[in-house]
């Protein structure tokens, strides 16, 4: 059973996302894996006739009166009484959440038939190149398929944005004495990616929901750059004298000459490195360092939740980086994870009938420019499950 505290906290979690208050990374993560966790009752909750009823049931609490009621038998040099009347407040949030309980409770056991009908919030919209850039000093500028257009770092570096790409090869910058200056590109959920060309020649893409920093101009013994969340797929260019590395929570990667493709989605239950080209070192950060050699089309995955000794398979490394080309490529593939990865891109919300439905394999392919609903049709079609939407709300229930 969860503790008095889970509640307040998810209670805190959801009327912040009801009301569009901000979440932090940690906040969205906690948020996500409860929302998988209990699909029936969030759908109750997101129904606009509940949600009405919520509002209305919080907006009769007083809790102004609550305080006077039982303020005689409270010692005031105990509490606060501007906190006693937030906690009422809160209180009902918990009452109403521990309320809908009951709903779900109806739910699972009367066999209530789950749906999204007007639940949806937005309408899908098919992703495109767009990015944020921060510079060093802080700085942040808002990229799209544009023309050339020139930024300025530390007022005299020029870094060139043209194309959806950005580009640090300019000699202001390979011929600068200004050392050890960072930039971050992170791009958002609901289609952004981005690419940068780094001061070697090495060509990094940037999938959606990501974030990357790296050096606006290589010095020292070694290149580096850091996966701090989401995708991407790296282009190394060789140079013996001075290695490549790539830093994620859970793993070290060196390499001289290779293409590779990195998912360190925080969301995910594992980290994913698919070698294309060349030879990789991986070194698993979350098991006594372990060092492990890919070969091309070989993969390992480290689990982002506990210790343990990294797994080596063979895959067709083309289908794990064929967003870098435009496509979304499953083959396979359970059909969470499949979601999961469209989601990012569609800004789309997905929910299970059954737990069961999550672990159904699909294959098949999708441009990343072009209507979700093509694929949707195809998985329809195979019988194995029912889909209905609403705008951009996805249900899957069995199919009877």
């Amino acid at each position: 059973m969860e503790s008095t505290s889970t509640y307040f906290y998810f209670s805190r979690l959801l009327a912040r996302y009801f009301s569009q208050d901000s979440l932090s990374e940690e906040e969205f993560k906690d948020l996500e894996v409860w929302k998988n966790e209990n699909p029936h009752l969030f759908i109750k909750i997101l129904n606009e006739q509940n949600r009405d009823a919520y509002k209305k049931a919080i907006s009769l609490v007083d809790a102004d009166q609550a305080w006077n009621k039982v303020s005689h038998s409270i010692n005031s040099n105990k509490f606060r009484i501007d906190r006693f009347k937030g906690f009422m407040k809160f209180a009902a949030t918990l009452l109403i959440l521990i309320g809908l309980t009951a709903t779900l409770y109806y739910t699972v056991f009367y066999k209530e038939k789950m749906s999204i009908k007007g639940m949806g919030t937005a309408e899908i919209v098919t992703g495109k190149p767009q990015a944020q850039l921060i510079l060093d000093d802080g700085q942040s500028h808002n990229l799209q398929q544009t023309a050339q257009k020139i930024l300025l770092e530390k007022g005299e570096l020029k870094i060139k944005t043209a194309h959806n790409t950005i580009n640090y090869l300019d000699s202001s910058i390979r011929f600068t004495k200004i050392k050890n200056l960072y930039n971050t590109i992170v791009t958002p959920r609901g289609g952004g990616d981005y690419s940068v060309v780094l001061s070697d020649s090495s060509k990094l893409y940037v999938n959606s929901m990501s974030k990357v920093k790296y050096p606006v101009k290589f010095s020292g013994d070694y290149r580096e750059v850091e996966i701090l969340e989401g995708e991407a797929f790296i282009e190394v260019v060789e140079n013996k004298t001075m290695p490549f590395i790539v830093k994620t929570k859970n793993a070290r990667l060196k390499v001289l000459g290779t293409s590779f493709n990195v998912s360190a989605y925080s969301s995910s239950n594992e980290l994913i490195i698919t070698l294309e080209t060349g030879l990789l070192e991986v070194i698993n950060l979350k098991h006594n360092n372990e060092v492990k050699i890919l070969t091309p089309d070989q993969q390992a995955r480290i689990n982002n939740n506990k210790p343990g000794a990294m797994e080596i398979s063979e895959v067709d490394a083309g289908i794990y980086s064929s967003w870098r080309r435009g496509m979304f490529e499953f083959k396979n593939e359970r059909l969470d994870v499949i979601m999961k990865t469209l989601s990012r891109w569609y800004n789309i919300e997905v929910f299970y009938e059954f737990e069961s439905l999550k672990s159904i394999r699909f294959g098949g392919n999708l441009n990343k420019y072009s209507d979700i609903n093509s694929l949707l049709d195809l998985i329809s079609m195979t019988k194995k499950v029912k889909i209905e939407t609403d705008k951009n709300y996805i249900l899957f229930t069995k199919n009877d």
